[in-house]
Parts: structure tokens; C-alpha cells; sequence
């Protein structure tokens, strides 16, 4: 079988999905890197720190929940339709979550129960507020003694053993996205005149957004 027919025909719709994707991947890609860089040094471990690297594992799951949506968007969704669907959402995760599942049905497999309870129902009690130190500290300051006896709702979250298995959990959907990515974009390679009706389609999509 030749390699022409193994590439579907040229479509600016489906590339331009395939683009907005891989950017929203590679974000996620670039914050799950840094968290590994950051937990390297771990003179630096205190509640502050520690809860910048926790929203940078929190950024990885929402930049991949939101390229699942465009990954998994309907043919007759528009690029700008389903971007502004994935961008509604904003930091919401649980309904970013909610939104993956019902789009995933019958087509990829998600976290288990297990990990997708423990994501939902206990890790996004920290939000990316928790990027200002003063968000952190008073969360902190709230529990009072119970910090000290290991019962505190916020300061059992941000520690290190804990921001290392939420970090495995992100790194669950960062490659749960890659396989999905694998299935259902098109490949990103453009010649000749696709190119220019590609950049055209681009910012008439720019256009559209206002970005």
C-alpha cells in the first residue's frame, strides 16, 4: 500500500483541529516538565512552592481534558465551535472531565473509577488560586491544629508524596490524549496549495475568536 493512501485527503477543517490540538498537547506537555524539574529541589519544599508546582500538574489536566475535546469533536463541529466548548469550561475540571466522558463513550478509555474519584471528589479541592502564596497560607492557617495531627483538608493535598501521585495521574491522561490523538487526528503535513488554503482557514478562524 502506497503512503498516499494511507494520509486521508487534504481537509483545512480536521488540520486545523489537529493544530489547535497539538497546541493544547504540548501545553500540557511543557507544565508536566517543569513539575519534574521543580520537584527535583526539594530544599524548596514548603507549602507555597509546593502548591505552584501542584497548579502546574492542575494546568496539565485541563489543557489535556480540553485537547480530548477537540480530539473527540464531531465532524460537524466547527474548529472555532469546539474550541470555544473546551475554552467555556475554563480551570473547571470536573466539567471538563464531564465533558471528555460524554464525548469518550464507546471511543477511549478514561481514567478507572478509582482514580477518577480521587481526582474529582479530593485533588481539585486546590485550585489554580493556589498559584498566590496568600491563597495557600490561609487555607493553611484555616485548619489550625489539625495540620499538625495530619488531618488537614488542604496541607494533606499539598505535600510532596501527594503532588507525586496526582502528578501520575496527569501523566494517565497526557498519554491517554497522545493515543487518542494517534486515532482520531489527522496527521499535520501540508504541500503546495494545501498550505495556503490551510493559513487562510487559520485566520478566518483567528478572525472568528477574536483571539
Amino acid at each position: 500500500m502506497s503512503i498516499k493512501k494511507l494520509i486521508p485527503p487534504f481537509n483545512a477543517e480536521r488540520q486545523l483541529k489537529a493544530t489547535l490540538a497539538t497546541t493544547m498537547y504540548t501545553d500540557a506537555n511543557d507544565f508536566l516538565l517543569r513539575t519534574n524539574i521543580l520537584l527535583k529541589d526539594i530544599e524548596l519544599l514548603s507549602y507555597a512552592y509546593l502548591s505552584k508546582i501542584y497548579v502546574d500538574i492542575l494546568m496539565s489536566i485541563e489543557s489535556n481534558l480540553k485537547t480530548l475535546i477537540i480530539i473527540l469533536s464531531k465532524n460537524d463541529e466547527t474548529p472555532e465551535n469546539v474550541y470555544k466548548e473546551a475554552r467555556k469550561h475554563s480551570h473547571k475540571i470536573a466539567d471538563l472531565y464531564n465533558e471528555v466522558e460524554n464525548r469518550a463513550f464507546r471511543r477511549i478509555k478514561l481514567l478507572s473509577e478509582k482514580n477518577k474519584n480521587e481526582l474529582l471528589n479530593n485533588a481539585i479541592k486546590i485550585t489554580v488560586n493556589n498559584r498566590y502564596r496568600l491563597v495557600t497560607l490561609t487555607q493553611i492557617r484555616s485548619e489550625g491544629i489539625n495540620t499538625d495531627w495530619g488531618l488537614g483538608e488542604y496541607s494533606n493535598l499539598i505535600n510532596y508524596e501527594y503532588i507525586r501521585e496526582l502528578q501520575k495521574t496527569a501523566f494517565m491522561i497526557h498519554e491517554i490524549t497522545n493515543k487518542a490523538s494517534g486515532k482520531y487526528l489527522d496527521r499535520m503535513g501540508m504541500k503546495g496549495t494545501n498550505i495556503e488554503k490551510f493559513d487562510d482557514r487559520f485566520q478566518e478562524f483567528l478572525s472568528n475568536i477574536r483571539l
